[in-house]
Parts: structure tokens; sequence; C-alpha cells
């Protein structure tokens, strides 16, 4: 593995090298065409963009030996490599140490190939074919090296999610919480509060989201990268800062599902219509953050399931203990992923049919938490 280690760095540094000359002389040709006919300029940029079907050479053979070379170092790099594949294949004994030599063969020997890197980043993340070593390997790296689990771990600590909900944890499955469509642009600190048409895509962790967006189950996409075939998982919800009858701030459960099956090359999209094959222990509910209140935290977390046990359905919601119960059930975290919400004008209906549905009371009444005395607080916690 070290060697494969040191040949993969000493090939990528030479394809560097190779492609840092290449872009030098690309800068020379670039200035000598630049008065050429605009129909050889407009065919370059067709043959690479995002609407061709496959990647195909920026420049003609010869025009600029670096880039030629560039791309042959990386065929018979590819060639060799696939050499020793074949090799171990067919001469050393099939057992999981081999099998993971294969395997990390295989991602050395596409990892720069340019067709594989075209398609990987031309691909929509729910069509990728994560069966694919390399492109499991490129996901992860995206995941780990470009800023998305930086930027989690970084807001986690900010806002206190760590350790408020759990003391730590190291990440093997990414966790993406989805409004709206899958495919949709995307919900980022600078989306309007109650915007029309409704936030769509996936958000930010961390983004203060309007109730009334929320009102219907989430979907939540979960890539898998531990390597674990098999394993069930449970995943939780819950908001950290639901203030009891004496003002202090307690957990509350707004939905569980346990024994979801996930795979590193499984469809892992969890809809209203597909749990994953998990079972709703306690079904979905949405935020119904009480007015006087400030802004509350909601954690997803997704944990491993260590016990072939199922994990049992808390009692009550209120009042949820989650490290008590993470640890009662065998539950270890390794996905998670937040975001905020609050009591506004513009959401007090739905928040108050929130709290209709759940206490059969009037609307207009329940979201007033601080106006509240001290018995009534205490008969309303009852009833979370």
């Amino acid at each position: 593995m070290a060697s494969l280690q040191r040949t993969s760095r000493a090939s990528s540094r030479a394809i560097r090298s190779l492609l840092h000359q290449s872009q030098r002389n690309l800068a020379t040709h670039a200035a000598a065409s630049s008065s050429s006919s605009s129909s050889s300029s407009s065919s370059e940029p067709s043959s690479s963009s995002s609407s061709s079907s496959s990647w195909s050479p920026r420049l003609a053979p010869g025009v600029s030996p670096a880039y030629d070379e560039a791309l042959h170092f990386i065929s018979s790099h590819q060639a060799s490599l696939k050499r020793r594949i074949t090799e171990l294949q067919s001469s050393a004994p099939a057992s999981p140490e081999t099998a993971a030599v294969i395997e990390s063969l295989t991602v050395a020997s596409q990892i720069n190939d340019p067709q594989v890197r075209w398609a990987f980043e031309n691909t929509a993340e729910d069509n990728l074919d994560l069966k694919s070593p390399v492109v499991r390997h490129l996901r992860e790296r995206a995941w780990r090296k470009c800023g998305s689990l930086d930027k989690l771990i970084e807001r986690l600590r900010d806002q206190y999610v760590l350790p408020d909900s759990v003391a730590s944890i190291v990440p093997t499955v990414d966790v993406q919480l989805i409004l709206g469509s899958p495919t949709g642009p995307g919900v980022s600190d600078h989306t309007s509060q109650g915007s029309t048409p409704a936030p769509s895509g996936d958000v930010l962790p961390g983004v203060l989201l309007d109730q009334r967006h929320l009102v219907e189950q989430p979907i939540l996409r979960l890539t898998s990268f531990n390597g674990k075939e098999g394993k069930k998982y449970s995943l939780l919800m819950v908001d950290l800062d639901r203030p009891d009858e004496e003002g202090k701030l307690v957990t509350h459960a707004h939905w569980i599902v346990t024994d979801i099956s996930l795979s590193a090359s499984q469809p892992r999209l969890l809809t209203p219509g597909s749990l994953l094959g998990g079972q709703a222990a306690l079904p979905y509910v949405a935020p119904y953050p009480a007015k006087g209140s400030a802004k509350h935290r909601y954690v997803t977390l997704l944990a491993e399931q260590t016990s072939s046990a199922s994990p049992t359905a808390p009692v009550k919601r209120s009042n949820f203990e989650l490290r008590d119960y993470l640890s009662a059930n065998g539950l270890e975290p390794v996905g998670i992923h937040f975001f905020r919400s609050e009591w506004t004008e513009g959401s007090k209906e739905s928040i108050s049919k929130v709290w209709k549905s759940l206490q059969g009371e009037e609307e207009g009444k329940e979201e007033v938490w601080g106006t509240l005395g001290r018995r009534e607080r205490k008969k309303r916690q009852e009833v979370w």
C-alpha cells in the first residue's frame, strides 16, 4: 500500500508539472489565436462543455507538446496499473486484503483519467454510480477536502451543537437535509425567509429556516463512506432549545426512524415514501417554536446500531435525554446536520396548527410561551 501511495503521489506530481507547463504554452497559444475565426474559437468549448456527452481533449494533437505528453503519461500509467490488477486477480489468493489492494489500484488507475473526472463533475449528485470505487473516492474527497465537512464542524461548534447534543463526533456519513426538490439550487444563509417560491435543494448546516417550509417531512440524503455493509442505522431529529416550565432549555424529540439500511452503493434518499427500510419509531412532527423563545437548534443525528436489537421508542417527546437514549440503545453517532428556526408573525398560523394537532388547543393561544404563567407552562409541558 505504501508503494502504491508513493507511485500515486509521483504520478500526480508529474502530471501537475506537465499541465503547468501546458498552461504556459496555452496562454501563448491563446494570444496568438485570438484573432482567428469565430467558428474555430466557438468549437473548442463545445467539446468539453456540460452539454457534451463525453470528455474530449481541449487541444488538437501537436498544439501543445506538454499537453500531449501529460495525456500520454496518464494513459501509460493507467495501463501499467491495470496490468498489476490483472496479475493480482490471477495469482493472489482471494482475501479481504487482496480485494482492498485491487480496489486501491483501481482508484489509482482511474483517478487522473480526464473522462472519469469529467463524468464525475458533470453528473447530478443522485445519479452518481457509487458502486464504482473511483466515484466513491471522488465523492468522499469532495466532502472532506472541498469545505463541506469543515463548514459543518465549524458551525456545529460555533452554535454549540457540540457539545449540547453529543460531546463529539467523527462523521463517516454525509447527512444532507433537503427541502423541496433534491435538484434545487440549494438553501444558504442568503436565502430569504418566507421566500416565494419556497427554497429548494440541499440546506447548508446552521441556516435559519422559516417554519412554514418544514411542515412536511424533509428529504435526507445519506452518503456513507465508512465501508460497512449490512449495518443498520437510526435517525433522530431533536430540538435542543425547548423551554420547560421553569424556563430551562430541554431537548424535545421530533422524529426517530430506526433500522435504516444504508450501503455505499445503494439508493440514499430517505423520503416520505421511502425510509430506506426503516421504521418510524416516532413520527415526524414539524418544528413549532414558541413565541418569546429564542432561535431553536434542530439537530438531525444519524447513529449506527451496534446492537442486534432495534432501538425502543421513547415514552414521550418532551425532556428527551438524547445521550441516555443513544447509550441505552447502543447507538454510535456517525453523521449530523442541523438548522435553526424561530417563531415569526409569518409562521404563527402554521405553528399554531402544529400545536393544535398535538394538543387540541385553540389556535392563537398556544404559541405565546412568554406570557404563560408557571402553572399553565407546567400543564403544557406535561402534554408535550
